[in-house]
């Protein structure tokens, strides 16, 4: 994972990974499929990981 890329939430099957990331730019590596999410998810993924991180202002993103 690049180091710009904070790990809000991840998630794994036997065939692939998903995380949600806090990111500082673009992601442009061509093999993953990226998607931005609604609030719903952003707050679900933030509640899931506890106070530890406080708030962020950056977009957040999926990574398949």
């Amino acid at each position: 994972m690049p180091s710009d890329l904070h790990v809000i939430e991840a998630s794994h099957t036997d065939r692939q990974s998903t995380f949600v990331v806090h990111d500082r730019g673009s992601i442009l590596d061509p093999v993953w499929d990226v998607d931005r999410v609604d609030i719903e998810d952003l707050v679900l993924a933030y509640m899931s990981q506890g106070e530890s991180d406080g708030a962020r202002r950056n977009p957040v993103s999926v990574v398949r």
